[in-house]
Order: structure tokens, then sequence, then C-alpha cells
């Protein structure tokens, strides 16, 4: 993740953490920001998926997510994707979604495609001061 995002790079205090965890519940009830968390029945974190409204519409979601390095290829990340669209459309009416992903990060890529996204444009971003090429991903999931 810290080569994709440097905000992963940094560890977080105690009070960062709580200050955190406040704002996704306040976006949450604002309906800004939907974040989950997804554990194994031991408590482990495995990943964590977002929604949020992109630009371009009321109708229209942005996906995040990202997966621990050590549990690649079962199928994790992937089912919290397809479980966080599920359930943006059970509950908020809203089944277009939106990805961006860093074209070097061929796993993000792979599950935006894995999951019928068809990339619709690619284009260039300044990200955190390192200019990176993106992709943008969208699909529409039928009501």
């Amino acid at each position: 993740l810290e080569r994709w995002v440097p905000w992963a790079r940094e560890v977080q205090a105690l009070e960062a953490s709580r200050l955190y965890a406040r704002e996704c519940e306040a976006g949450f009830i604002l309906g800004s920001l939907y974040d989950f968390n997804v554990f194994l029945p031991d408590n482990r974190l495995v990943c964590k998926v977002a929604a949020w409204p992109a630009a371009g519409g009321p109708e229209l979601l942005e996906l995040g997510y990202w997966r621990r390095s050590g549990y690649a290829g079962l199928g994790y990340g992937r089912e919290a994707v397809r479980g966080l669209m599920r359930w943006c459309l059970a509950q908020l009416g809203v089944g277009r979604f939106r990805i961006r992903c860093d074209e070097a990060n061929a796993a993000s890529r792979h599950l935006a495609e894995a999951l019928g996204f068809s990339s619709v444009h690619v284009y260039e971003e300044d990200f955190y001061g390192v200019p990176r090429r993106k992709h943008l991903y969208e699909r529409e999931v039928l009501r």
C-alpha cells in the first residue's frame, strides 16, 4: 500500500486513529463516506473498502479499497468490493461506480477488471507531488 499512497507509510498515534474513526462515523452519517473494515473471525484485519460521492452526479459513487499483502489471491478484496457494491445498491439505491487506480498497480487494476469494470479513461495526475499515470474504471449495476 505504501507504494501507492504516501499516507500509508506513517504509523498513526492512538489519538490520530481515534480521530480518523470519528471522521469516518461522521462521514457515514452525513453521506459523504461509507467506510468498512473487513475482519476474519479471529479479528485479523484483512482489507478496507469505502465508497463516497463522485464528481459526475449524485447517482455515482467512487470506490476505494486496499488489502493486506499477506492475503493476496484469496478473494477477500474481490468479495469485499462486491459486497460494498451490493450494499450501496440496496441501502443507497446507487448502482453506478467508479474506481481510480495507478497504472502500475496491477493487483488493483486486475480486481477492477475481475469485477466487470471497464477502463474508460487513462490520464496523468500529480499525486502527492509525483506524476502518475492513472486508470479510471466505471461500471453500472442493474437494479
